[in-house]
């Protein structure tokens, strides 16, 4: 549940310098984020139960969310993955 080392190295392309040293490994990524300080436990099992949750959709569609072909304007229809954790992660 931390940052995967790809992103912390500076010759990769998904490397930011401006990204919070705090947030770096070992650190744990908190889907929580609220800029308060948590029990590691704490960031663990809300983790766990979020993810749980954006996992256990019912269809592709849900989980990945709408089609988007060339051409067409997109349309607000992400799917449960794009919505958090991803998102989720920008935030933290």
């Amino acid at each position: 549940m931390c940052m995967p080392k790809i992103y912390t190295k500076p010759s990769s392309s998904l490397y930011d310098e401006n990204r919070d040293e705090c947030h770096q490994p070992p650190k744990l990524l908190n889907l929580n984020y609220g800029g308060k300080k948590v029990k590691d436990s704490e960031i663990v099992d809300f983790n766990l139960r979020w993810m749980n949750d954006q996992m256990s959709v019912e269809t592709a569609r849900e989980f990945l969310g709408k089609v988007i072909k060339r051409g067409n304007c997109p349309e607000n229809g992400s799917g449960s993955i794009e919505t958090s954790p991803h998102n989720n992660l920008h935030n933290w």
